[in-house]
Formats: C-alpha cells, sequence, structure tokens
C-alpha cells in the first residue's frame, strides 16, 4: 500500500488507517481484521482510551505486541484521551490517569501519537472561548512534558468541530490553536483528526482557519492530518452509509413490507384483548418511529440491542401466561416482518448508494476502476489535498479486503468535481425523503 509521511513528523503512515472504534478483544474476527490489516501494509491503529470501555486498545496491544521486532518498529499507535462517559475531561490528574491506563493496555512505554479527544464537549456543556482555550494551552503543556519524558511521540487533537463555521457555539479554531503552540514552544504538537466525507466537505472547502479551508491551514504549517468518517457522512437530518447494500432484485420489498407489518400489528391487537396489561407491542412501537428509519446500519443495531430482546421478554411472558402456541406464532411473524424491514431498507439504501456512484463516475470517469462505493469514497477523499491518512472501520475481515483495495491518486480537479456530484445528488435524495 502506498505510504506518506504524516505532516512534518518524518512518520511514514499507509494512506488508509485502520480505525478501531466499535472493536472489542473479545470478537475473534476484530482480531483476524486487524491482523489482516496489518499483513497488507495498513500501518496506523487509531483508537481511544474509551472505545469499547478500552476493549480497543487492549486489542490492539494483544495484536501490535505478537508482531515481530521489526514489524513492530513500522506500526504506528494513535489513541486519544480526555473524553469519557459523554464528558470532555482535560485535567492534568485525568490526563495522566488516562494515559497511564492506554499505555499499560497498548503495552507500550511510548505511544506514537496521543490526541486530546473531542474538547468540543467542553462547549457543549457551557464553558466559554477564553477559559476553553487557556484548557487546551495548558492540556497540550501537559503532553508536550510527556514528549520530553519520552512517554509519546507527538501530540494533537481529535476534533469534529474544526469543520464548523466560525460563528458555530462549538467551532474550534486551528488558528488560535497554533499560536498557542507557537507562543509556548509546543513543538510535539504535529497532528489533527475530523470529519471529512463525500458529503460532509467543509474541511475541504470552508475557508474557516484564518481564511482558508481546515486542510489547506494545517498543510501550510506542517500538520499531520487524520480523516474519520469518511463512510459515514451526517447530511441534512440523517446519516449517508457511503457503501453498498444488497438490492434485493425481483422482490417486492415494499408490497412485503407492508404485508409482514399488517400481520404483526393484528397479532399483536389479538394479544392485547387476551392480555391488555402486558404491553407487547413492538410493531406498534416501530410503526410510531417508523418515519426516522432510515439508515439500514442504525436499524441493525436497533434490532440486536432494542427489538430482539424485547422480543425475548414478550415472548417469556407469553410462556409464563401458558400460551405456547400464540408465543410460536408470534415469534415467526416477529422474525418475518424483521426480514422485511431490513430488506426494505437496503434495497432503500442500495438505489441511494447507486445514484451517488453513478455521478461519481461520471465527474470522474477513473473511479470505474474502483468497483465499490467504499472504495470510490476513500479514493476521493485520500485524493483531496492536504489529506495524509484516512481512518476506516474495519470490524472484519471483509471490511479490510474492500478497503485496502486502494487505486492511485485521482487529480484535485476530479477529487473536487466527485465531491460536487455527490453533494447534488445527495440534496436530491435528502429532499425527495423527507
Amino acid at each position: 500500500m502506498e505510504s506518506v509521511y504524516l505532516g512534518q513528523t518524518g512518520v511514514e503512515v499507509s494512506v488508509v488507517g485502520f480505525g478501531s472504534y466499535r472493536i472489542r478483544e473479545s470478537m475473534p474476527e476484530h482480531k483476524q481484521a486487524l491482523k489482516l490489516a496489518l499483513e497488507n501494509g495498513c500501518n496506523l491503529i487509531d483508537t481511544s482510551s474509551n472505545y469499547t470501555d478500552g476493549s480497543s486498545e487492549k486489542l490492539v496491544g494483544q495484536v501490535v505486541s505478537e508482531l515481530s521486532s521489526e514489524n513492530r518498529e513500522k506500526v504506528v499507535l494513535v489513541t486519544k484521551i480526555g473524553f469519557n462517559d459523554g464528558r470532555a475531561s482535560f485535567s492534568e490528574l485525568n490526563l495522566r490517569e488516562e494515559l497511564s491506563e492506554s499505555s499499560r493496555r497498548l503495552q507500550t512505554q511510548c505511544i506514537d501519537i496521543v490526541l486530546l479527544h473531542k474538547p468540543e464537549y467542553l462547549l457543549k456543556e457551557g464553558m466559554n472561548q477564553d477559559a476553553y482555550y487557556q484548557t487546551l494551552s495548558e492540556a497540550l503543556k501537559f503532553l508536550q512534558k510527556q514528549v520530553e519524558e519520552k512517554k509519546i511521540r507527538f501530540y494533537g487533537i481529535s476534533c469534529n468541530s474544526f469543520i464548523d463555521p466560525e460563528n458555530s457555539p462549538e467551532y474550534t479554531s486551528l488558528d488560535v490553536l497554533q499560536t498557542i503552540v507557537t507562543e509556548n514552544s509546543l513543538f510535539g504538537f504535529a497532528v489533527i483528526e475530523f470529519p471529512l466525507n463525500l458529503l460532509e466537505q467543509n474541511a475541504a472547502l470552508l475557508p474557516n482557519h484564518a481564511g482558508c479551508p481546515l486542510l489547506d491551514f494545517a498543510r501550510n504549517h506542517g500538520i499531520g492530518t487524520l480523516i474519520n468518517r469518511p463512510l459515514n457522512a451526517f447530511f441534512g437530518d440523517r446519516i449517508f452509509r457511503l457503501s453498498g447494500f444488497s438490492a434485493h432484485h425481483g422482490k417486492d420489498v415494499a408490497m412485503n413490507l407492508k404485508t409482514t407489518f399488517q400481520k404483526a400489528m393484528e397479532l399483536e391487537g389479538r394479544i392485547f384483548e387476551l392480555y391488555p396489561t402486558e404491553k407487547i407491542a413492538l410493531a406498534h412501537i416501530i410503526q410510531k418511529d417508523f418515519d426516522s428509519l432510515k439508515d439500514p446500519v442504525l436499524w441493525k443495531e436497533i434490532l440486536d440491542y432494542r427489538a430482539l430482546p424485547s422480543l425475548t421478554k414478550a415472548l417469556d411472558t407469553l410462556k409464563k401466561l401458558s400460551n405456547e402456541q400464540l408465543a410460536e406464532e408470534y415469534e415467526k411473524t416477529m422474525h418475518v416482518f424483521f426480514e422485511a424491514l431490513t430488506w426494505y431498507l437496503e434495497s432503500q439504501a442500495a438505489a441511494e448508494s447507486r445514484a451517488i456512484t453513478l455521478a461519481l463516475t461520471k465527474a470522474a470517469p477513473e473511479l470505474k476502476t474502483s468497483p465499490t462505493l467504499t472504495q470510490k469514497a476513500i479514493r476521493v477523499v485520500r485524493s483531496i489535498p492536504g489529506v495524509d491518512c484516512v481512518l476506516v472501520g474495519m470490524r472484519q475481515p471483509t471490511y479490510v479486503k474492500d478497503a485496502l483495495q486502494v487505486e492511485q491518486r485521482l487529480s484535485p480537479e476530479k477529487a473536487f468535481a466527485s465531491l460536487r456530484a455527490a453533494k447534488a445528488v445527495a440534496d436530491t435524495l435528502a429532499t425527495a425523503r423527507q
């Protein structure tokens, strides 16, 4: 895989990095995916002290510790500290404790890159701008000491609000931070992380840092850039998944959903007549929230963590009421309904993916050699000037094989044309589904 230097660090990194947001040590396929990525030239691993309650760092530490010393030297470990349980805390005590725990879990005495994680949450919680930058200044000074003590090599900030308009209440200015860095000789400050994808384009286009876009400002100051969320675009009031889905050709998914939905609702009506106090109403709950169900990935998470556990409780209730036959009928009906809903949402997403794919290949015919939307999306982002490494969540070996098939860069002109084309399609799709 092609590699680049990360800003002015002198550190050579693969153009695609392994994003470790939801990996955990208890999942063998996550370990297989990480090992496969490393074997295929992906040498940068991005994790955080709060990912899966530390399990992400533990798995990374385990896999990297099993490498030969020669291969270990090539791996670049990035972790993030300061954000846990939905809150940001950058006190020296908290940062010191988290850094120590991260080093232990990663099984290393010196972490390559440590980033302050989601500092914009301080602004969400009501901190004013002066206090915000003072807090970040003190936190960066702490990290500089860790460089001098050889506990870390470089440091920086991972912040989603780098890409916000300047008038946003949560906006974070890299210009202001660079001034802090210069005035305090914080020579270890070298890397930033932020979102960029086909639809969230501010990092490349919005002149919100001293009159130029974030990527240009970073490049002008020798700051390395790590891109997150290249395949998950927050656009309007919804998420676009920039990947392929099954179209379920040959199936009338809309009629199938309507039929199975109706059967589930009718059955719950019968159950309510028999047991009015039990509140067995999964299909009715889904009907109430149906208009917000647009994302098949989010639906599968709801299915796994809410709908199926709720179904299990409902079946237990029916069995306790000595109605095994009704429990069996409800279980079968709901599973058929869940499958129909999954197919419907996947087919909708597949149609959107096809529309974006067609627009991309029209804007940049070279993208035809990248067969999947995932590969196209990564290729466009990595082709934008100023982008060093694109972080991709690759929890399964199949994801690794897809994401690491990286073709050569597009010209900047074709990359920007691709961004314009993708956004035009998304605007149309968002309007159509309102």
